[in-house]
């Protein structure tokens, strides 16, 4: 019944994000001129962009939110100090990152919901379990891959959606994130 929930939870402002975008879209179109709209809208009308696009912004929300919790884990179970100071720093950015994506998209009424993804919840409960020898290399093996992953998902949305807002916090993160992989990499060669 919890999944199931939790599944109602993610797909509903996806849903609602389809309609927003369809209808919006439907309506630039009937006010131009000749009810052509521009390259941008037509390709915001097709299904393939509008799915890609919902779909980014569902992953983000979801990879943000976990990247947050396994950071909270991070600062509050590591002892070692720069391990702490990453984990700071990946909770301030991808709160940011969470807030500002949910700010962009709320003026399209959709509902944002905290996004647990199963994954999210085993690698938590993974690295709660596990030996205080063994965190530091498991969680930090795991925010290289999660930002490795991250840095994919960004490079390859920005062909693919042609939303500009959505685009502009794309190529603003993307550095953010890089430089957390960058933090991430270097910390892991220090941990035996």
């Amino acid at each position: 019944m919890k999944m199931y929930f939790k599944l109602i939870l993610v797909i509903t402002p996806v849903l609602i994000l389809i309609l927003i975008m369809n209808s919006t879209a439907q309506i630039s179109n009937d006010t131009m001129k000749g009810g052509q709209g521009s390259p941008s809208n037509q390709q915001m009308n097709s299904g393939q962009g509008n799915q890609g696009m919902i779909k980014f912004i569902a992953d983000a929300m979801a990879s943000n939110a976990e990247e947050i919790k396994l950071a909270k884990l991070g600062e509050a179970k590591s002892s070692n100090s720069e391990l702490k100071n990453i984990a700071k720093t990946l909770v301030t950015d991808h709160t940011k990152m969470l807030n500002d994506l949910r700010n962009m998209t709320s003026g399209k009424n959709m509902m944002h919901p905290d996004i647990d993804s199963s994954k999210a919840m085993t690698d938590v409960k993974m690295l709660t379990n596990s030996k205080p020898d063994d965190f530091d290399r498991t969680w930090t093996d795991m925010m290289i891959e999660g930002h490795r992953a991250i840095i994919n998902r960004f490079k390859s949305a920005m062909t693919e959606v042609s939303e500009q807002q959505l685009k502009s916090w794309i190529s603003s993160g993307l550095p953010k994130i890089q430089m957390h992989l960058d933090k991430l990499t270097e910390l892991r060669s220090k941990l035996k």
